[in-house]
């Protein structure tokens, strides 16, 4: 099992995307088939393939993004990555579950399904954005650091 070993070797943060995406992907092939059946009938297993890592990708990116503002808003300590990369896995996967379950019960088309898939990422990703920018804003100093207007410097 050499595919196993050269996969053990490869930094944590590879595997954990690689991993989650491995994750996504057969939610955007049961989303295809749910909600776009012509598409999944042609039989054309390329371009079904080609869809559900584009948007097993850029649902990823958005998710990593997501938790990696949401890790420097909290302040945590996340030296390899590992953190961020397990969050924006768990994100996607139940997020996408939702949206999954929500729009078929509504019976909406592929189309809709995109949009409320993405919309939420996006509203949530731009909410924590300007969180975090409204952060670093802050003029309080954080603990441990001193104030550049400590009176024994000033005379």
């Amino acid at each position: 099992m050499s595919w196993f070993s050269d996969f053990d070797k490869l930094h944590v943060t590879s595997k954990s995307a690689i991993l989650s995406l491995v994750v996504l992907f057969p939610f955007w092939f049961v989303s295809i088939y749910l909600f776009n059946r012509p598409l999944y009938n042609q039989g054309d297993l390329y371009i079904i393939g080609a869809l559900c890592f584009c948007f097993s990708v850029t649902y990823f990116a958005l998710n990593l993004l997501l938790a990696a503002l949401a890790i420097y808003i909290t302040d945590s300590e996340d030296e390899d990555g590992s953190a961020t990369f397990v969050i924006g896995g768990i994100i996607s996967v139940l997020y996408l579950s939702l949206s999954i379950l929500f729009c078929y019960w509504m019976e909406w088309g592929f189309k809709t399904f995109v949009f409320v898939a993405f919309l939420y990422l996006i509203i949530r990703t731009s909410v924590t954005a300007i969180l975090a920018v409204l952060k670093s804003d802050d003029p309080t100093p954080k603990t441990g650091e001193q104030n550049s207007t400590d009176e024994s410097t000033n005379p």
